[in-house]
């Protein structure tokens, strides 16, 4: 689901995560970011905020060890 996240430390204080994901988002819906981006072929699809991104990894934190098992037999870890 997370694609190419960017992270922090988690001393980070709240404030400032609150700044650098608010900036995020306001850069990824930019205009002139946005044609800058399709200048270079790159493609910038459904950015993920950063409260989606931080619940779909404390989802994957919180499988169940069965689930967590299997997906460890797939990837033969």
């Amino acid at each position: 689901e997370v694609g190419r996240p960017y992270i922090m430390s988690k001393g980070v204080p709240k404030d400032r995560v609150k700044v650098l994901r608010d900036a995020f988002m306001a850069t990824v819906k930019d205009p002139a970011f946005l044609k800058d981006a399709d200048k270079q072929h790159l493609t910038v699809i459904s950015p993920m905020s950063g409260d989606e991104a931080q619940k779909a990894v404390e989802a994957i934190y919180d499988s169940p060890p069965q689930v967590v098992a299997a997906a460890k037999k797939i990837t033969g870890d």
